[in-house]
């Protein structure tokens, strides 16, 4: 078996999937237990399972014929007394509210919610479906099995996402309440990230320390949006004009690019122009981009399709990399400095911003990355408006570099690296996580050309500009890039 926990709060949490057996014997008797989806399957066995060591459960199901059969079917295993059954309809809020009223008024309290219910979201081959038991995964056709249908995915996510997350939300009150309290959610085996084809979702739900609610929901609105339109089905396979392009490409020579200022204007969104230069481009040379931003940021500027349309995409300088549509390295700031360490800078970051006097500030100073922190004195939410006076004001008055040599001479000790970008904030990151930290990950080129508008001293392209496995570009502008790499890599 194979639970994977973390603790939110005091809520233990647990996942699992339908290859595992939910082992219960570790649950406290004198508990009380919902599971959802429990008039048969894995849902069933949780119940009678839980019963047996003394919990008191309430055995939900949506149909309610069902569900009492399902208790009286308990009465051959002698835990019928434990359980009681409840009708629930995941999706439906007010089916949600009667569940955790009823076990408030009856319980007082929740110590165990196992979140099994859930449907399929596609027309399943019954007889290819009980033909896999017995067979390895790699050998296993899914196209025989299941034929995508827009109506059942739909229904697929409202059960299995939002209902999971309403029933969650509606009885953490009463988790709350207990000495030991237990969230279980079962999954399928094949919804791990890695079997998504899908490199954008791939990407997103990858880098867990920049994951939030928000984004998750992002994800499932995009993917029931493509799937609408029918271009999810993605085989990870090369299209023959790929496989062509592949062949006729200059072999050993990559073109590196920044984002900010030399693919897009600075935090604007992306050109149809660029995009289509760049798949020009990617016809006769291996393409990667490389950028200070998250993936979430980089998605919004370069597109949903973004790992998709560039061979090595470089998130948070490299710390998170992928190539191919598949993510091949991460590292994380809170493990290589500490808890301790990283609350010492942030606090003095903060204060100092809090003394500083400048015409207007918004929110977000500090954004914490996965490999990174990205340090604003006006404040990340301010108007684009807002940020192209803050650059002017900051040419003129110097706040940014000023404020990295007094947090360089402050935590020397920690051996940092402050690198001014965009228009109105600077990273922080250990010596030798700039934009440098990449190239661990190509050395099959000899030929690295990077192209960046910040390869002055300080700037956040400079290292990588200067470094020796690479040949440095300067660019003032999308359209100097395109000009520049049209001359280079794409006349006669």
């Amino acid at each position: 078996m194979s639970f994977h926990s973390k603790t939110t709060s005091k809520i233990r949490i647990r996942e699992c999937t339908i290859t595992d057996k939910i082992i219960i014997e570790e649950f406290h008797t004198s508990s009380y237990a919902v599971v959802t989806g429990a008039n048969k399957g894995i849902g069933f066995a949780t119940v009678r399972q839980l019963a047996s060591n003394g919990t008191i459960v309430v055995l939900t199901a949506r149909d309610e014929k069902r569900g009492l059969e399902a208790v009286e079917k308990l009465k051959q295993f002698g835990v019928s007394d434990r359980v009681v059954f409840h009708q629930l309809e995941v999706t439906d809020s007010a089916s949600i509210a009667s569940l955790a009223d009823f076990v408030k008024t009856q319980f007082g309290k929740l110590d165990i919610l196992v979140n099994n219910a859930g449907v399929i979201g596609s027309i399943l081959n019954g007889e290819a479906f009980r033909a896999i038991p017995g067979k390895k995964l790699e050998d296993i056709d899914w196209s025989e099995i299941a034929t995508p249908n827009y109506e059942l995915g739909e229904k697929c996510l409202e059960t299995n996402y939002h209902g999971t997350k309403r029933v969650t939300e509606a009885l953490l009150p009463l988790l709350q309440l207990s000495d030991s309290p237990r969230l279980v959610i079962v999954s399928s085996y094949v919804g791990q990230l890695m079997f998504f084809s899908d490199g954008w979702a791939k990407g997103v739900l990858s880098d867990a320390e920049s994951l939030t609610e928000e984004r998750i929901d992002g994800v499932v609105s995009e993917f029931l949006e493509d799937f609408k339109q029918d271009i999810t089905c993605n085989s990870g396979i090369l299209t023959i004009d790929e496989g062509a392009e592949s062949v006729v490409r200059r072999p050993g020579v990559l073109a590196l690019f920044d984002v900010d200022g030399t693919l897009t204007a600075p935090r604007k969104v992306v050109t149809p122009e660029m995009l289509g230069f760049m798949r020009e481009l990617r016809k006769v040379v291996t393409v990667g981009i490389v950028g200070g931003s998250d993936l979430s940021k980089i998605t919004e500027q370069l597109g949903k399709t973004v790992i998709d349309d560039h061979d090595y995409v470089f998130s948070e300088n490299g710390l998170v990399a992928h190539k191919d549509r598949t993510l091949i390295g991460t590292q994380s700031l809170k493990t290589y400095l500490g808890e301790d360490k990283l609350k010492e800078f942030i606090n003095f970051t903060l204060h100092y911003i809090a003394d500083l006097d400048i015409p207007i500030k918004r929110g977000t100073f500090i954004e914490f990355r996965s490999g990174m922190l990205n340090v604003s004195p006006i404040g990340r939410n301010c108007s684009q408006e807002e940020r192209d006076e803050f650059e002017k004001y900051d040419k003129v008055q110097n706040i940014r570099p000023k404020m990295v040599s007094v947090l360089r001479e402050k935590f020397g000790h920690l051996n940092l690296t402050f690198s001014i970008g965009g228009q109105i904030s600077f990273d922080v990151f250990p010596q030798g996580w700039d934009k440098t930290y990449c190239l661990r990950y190509l050395d099959d080129f000899q030929e690295i050309h990077f192209f960046g508008d910040k390869t002055y001293k300080g700037g956040n392209d400079h290292e990588i500009y200067e470094s020796e496995r690479t040949v440095g570009h300067t660019v003032s502008s999308p359209e100097d890039t395109i000009k520049q790499c049209t001359a280079l890599f794409l006349s006669p």
